[in-house]
């Protein structure tokens, strides 16, 4: 009872958001600011209005200054996908935050592109939390590659321009179940242990009004807490001897990770649709087969329900686990779930034929019809989302304030678990060789029909020549 009362009690806090005072200066066109910035926001000398680039200068020549930025980004679209989805069409970037705690530039993002110098420096060093994410919006948005590492001579080793807050967290706590890394969560975490709320970043997701007050607040105290959070992680890192140079290792990974997954890999639907045909054709054999046997069992037991039309079979839905176990139970099989390895151990051929179903619909549903669906629009690729240490704000993403994670130490992502082609693919038989050859090009049909041609055995019979491994199904 003490720690759920601990724990509602932080919560709650959060929601009373502490006041911090947060230095930021406001940057954009005459056009973006009348359009996009709420009336009487931003005044006087918190504000840069742009009509050239000589009203950069000054603001320029500060960020050339610091050795050490913070940098941060809201973004949003038409849906809620696209905050998210840098390749959409429909997504954007609605503010680009950087500096320091003495100041925080809101940059209008057209002119994110002005600063490519001072972001593309490999001497400056960058704080990020979840900087994959910024990574990826400012390159694909406005052309601008931060660099992530580069080789230093006096070190003898390559250095990292970026750190990112979420990454050496989860180096810090790795192994712990449960460990949030969120932004929130690290600020209580670290002195002088603020709360904080994230709430106001529902509303950048789809804004369709202007950028009031406490959306410029929110967007610079994001920056503006990187600083305490990196020296608090600095201190507790000191304690584990090597973890200043895994974290270096991870950082360096950060930016071929966004690489990754913006460069996404390609579906080929076609082949895909052929494998599907071939699954689903199996799926409807094998439905036919289990109806044909439950009817017959079924009789012999006298147990056939329909007692208005008694000549007529029972369809058995293989689609829904509690209807298929109904099934099973009434044929006498005493089981308490329809999970594969479960039927597979059923000592009937019904129960094969069930295990196969499972297969037969994992992989039309999860390699082919999910995998096709989550292609992108505009280029028709799948772009997975890759996890360098753990589920960080991924998962949180997807479960709210509930999610947590823990750093196994490996890559994981959301499109990993592509069967071998041994699994998804099965011989073929007699029947099919010709339609497998009819997909292939003419040249490698005639090969394909060398190995399917009838071949004489020695008792003068003939065989056909296809075997479990010579040919593979469309």
């Amino acid at each position: 009872m003490a720690i759920k009362r601990i724990l509602n009690t932080s919560v709650i806090s959060r929601q009373i958001e502490e006041d911090i005072h947060v230095p930021f200066h406001l940057i954009g066109t005459p056009e973006w600011i009348h359009e996009s910035i709420g009336e009487d926001t931003v005044q006087g000398n918190d504000l840069t209005v742009v009509h050239s680039g000589n009203d950069l200068q000054p603001c320029k020549s500060w960020l050339l200054s610091q050795k050490e930025l913070g940098i941060d980004s809201e973004t949003g679209g038409d849906n809620k996908r696209d905050g998210l989805d840098p390749i959409s069409e429909s997504s954007r970037m609605l503010l680009f935050q950087l500096g320091t705690p003495e100041m925080v530039y809101l940059v209008e993002p057209k002119l994110v592109s002005e600063f490519k110098g001072i972001l593309e420096d490999q001497d400056r060093r960058f704080i990020t939390q979840n900087g994959v994410f910024d990574f990826k919006f400012v390159l694909v948005k406005h052309g601008v590659h931060f660099i992530n590492y580069h080789y230093q001579t006096k070190k003898r080793a390559y250095v990292p321009s970026l750190y990112d807050t979420m990454l050496a967290e989860q180096l810090i706590t790795a192994g712990l179940y449960g460990v949030q890394v969120g932004l929130e969560e690290l600020a209580e975490k670290y002195p002088p242990h603020r709360l904080i709320s994230k709430a106001v970043r529902r509303e950048f997701i789809d804004l369709r009004g202007v950028l009031e007050y406490r959306h410029l607040y929110y967007a610079a105290r994001d920056v503006f807490l990187l600083f305490d959070i990196k020296a608090g992680q600095l201190l507790e890192a000191a304690k584990h001897k090597g973890m200043w140079e895994r974290m270096q290792v991870e950082f360096c990974a950060m930016c071929g990770t966004a690489d990754a997954e913006l460069t996404g890999f390609d579906l080929d639907a076609v082949r895909i649709g052929y494998t599907l045909e071939h699954w689903k054709a199996k799926a409807r054999d094998i439905r036919a087969k289990v109806n044909k046997m439950g009817n017959e069992e079924l009789l012999k037991k006298g147990l056939k329900p329909n007692f208005v039309l008694p000549d007529c079979d029972v369809v058995f839905d293989l689609d829904s686990p509690s209807k298929k176990l109904a099934m099973l139970k009434m044929l006498g099989f005493d089981i308490k779930d329809t999970k594969r390895e479960t039927l597979l151990a059923l000592d009937s051929p019904i129960g094969q034929l069930l295990g196969d179903y499972s297969e037969c619909t994992k992989i039309i549903s999860t390699y082919g019809e999910g995998m096709l669906k989550r292609r992108s629009k505009v280029d028709g690729r799948l772009h997975p989302e890759f996890n360098q240490l753990g589920s960080g704000d991924i998962e949180k993403r997807k479960g709210g304030d509930k999610a947590t994670t823990i750093a196994t130490g490996r890559w994981s992502s959301d499109a990993q678990q592509f069967p071998r082609p041994d699994h998804i693919y099965t011989p073929c038989d007699k029947a099919d060789a010709s339609l497998a050859i009819s997909l292939f090009s003419q040249k490698h049909g005639e090969v394909l029909a060398e190995f399917t041609k009838p071949k004489e055995t020695p008792g003068g019979t003939t065989q056909q020549s296809v075997t479990d491994n010579q040919v593979p199904a469309k």
